[in-house]
C-alpha cells in the first residue's frame, strides 16, 4: 500500500512537472512568436522607411527639376522680352516708332509767322510731308464761295506744303515763314503730317493778349487719339473751335 501511494505521488509530481514544463514551453513559444512578429514588424518598418527615403529622394529630385524648369522658363521669358524690345527698337529705328512732329508758328508781325518744326519721341522721323492750313483764311474763302473746292494754285492762299527727308531726335528746325494775316487777336491752324510711321494731325490755336501771343496745340494720331497737348494758361481754350478735320 505504501508503495502504491509513493508511486501515485511520484506520478502526480511528474505530471505536475510535465505540466509546468509544457506551460514554460508554451510560454516560450508564445514569447518567441511575439519576438518573431515584432522582428517582422520592425523589418517591415525598415522596408517602409527605405521606400519612404527613396520616394523622398525622388520627390526632392522632381522638385529640384521643376525649380530648374521654372528658372529656365523665367530666363526664356526675360530673353523673349529682350527680343521683343530689340525688334521694337529696330522697327522704331527704321519707321520712327511712336515719334511725331510738332509745328510752332510764332507771329513776327501782321503778315509773317516763323515756323519751327520740333521732334518728339525716341526715334528719328523719316519721309515727312506737312500740309499746314490757315483755317481763318480757308473758312473765309469757303464762306464767300459757298464751296470748299480749290484749284492747285489757290491753295497757296491759305496753306503751306513742305517735305523733309528726316527729323532727328531733339531737332528744332526753323523751316521758313507762314504768310498770313496776323493783325487780329486770334489765329487757327490745322497741320496734317504724313511720315513713314503714319499720320498725325495737329491743331494750333494762337491768342494775342497785351501784344503777346499765347499758343495752344493738340496733336492726334490717325485714329484721332490725342498723343500730345500743350496749352498756355493765358489762352482761352473755349474761345476756339478745335475741329481737326478741316483741310
Amino acid at each position: 500500500m505504501n508503495g502504491l501511494k509513493i508511486n501515485r505521488m511520484i506520478w502526480i509530481f511528474l505530471v505536475s512537472v510535465a505540466t509546468a514544463v509544457l506551460a514554460i514551453i508554451s510560454g516560450y513559444l508564445q514569447y518567441k512568436e511575439k519576438l518573431d512578429s515584432t522582428a517582422k514588424a520592425l523589418n517591415k518598418e525598415k522596408e517602409l522607411n527605405e521606400v519612404y527615403k527613396k520616394l523622398q529622394s525622388k520627390s526632392d529630385t522632381i522638385i529640384s527639376s521643376n525649380n530648374e524648369i521654372l528658372l529656365l522658363n523665367e530666363k526664356l521669358i526675360i530673353a523673349n522680352e529682350e527680343i521683343i524690345k530689340l525688334q521694337s527698337k529696330l522697327e522704331g529705328t527704321y519707321s520712327g516708332g511712336k515719334s511725331f512732329p510738332e509745328l510752332k508758328i510764332i507771329p513776327l508781325d501782321n503778315e509773317k509767322g516763323q515756323m519751327v518744326l520740333i521732334h518728339h519721341g525716341e526715334f528719328p522721323l523719316f519721309d515727312i510731308s506737312m500740309h499746314a492750313v490757315d483755317l481763318d483764311i480757308h473758312n473765309k474763302i469757303v464762306a464767300q464761295r459757298g464751296s470748299n473746292q480749290f484749284k492747285m494754285d489757290e491753295l497757296a492762299l491759305f496753306s503751306v506744303d513742305l517735305q523733309f527727308n528726316s527729323l532727328q531726335i531733339g531737332n528744332q528746325l526753323a523751316i521758313g515763314t507762314f504768310i498770313s494775316d496776323y493783325s487780329s487777336n486770334k489765329k487757327s491752324f490745322n497741320i496734317f503730317y504724313s511720315a513713314r510711321n503714319g499720320l498725325y494731325i495737329q491743331a494750333i490755336r494762337l491768342f494775342k493778349k497785351d501784344r503777346i501771343w499765347h499758343s495752344g496745340t493738340i496733336i492726334f494720331n490717325r485714329e484721332y487719339k490725342e498723343v500730345y497737348r500743350s496749352i498756355d494758361k493765358e489762352l482761352p481754350f473755349d474761345l476756339f473751335n478745335w475741329n481737326i478735320k478741316e483741310k
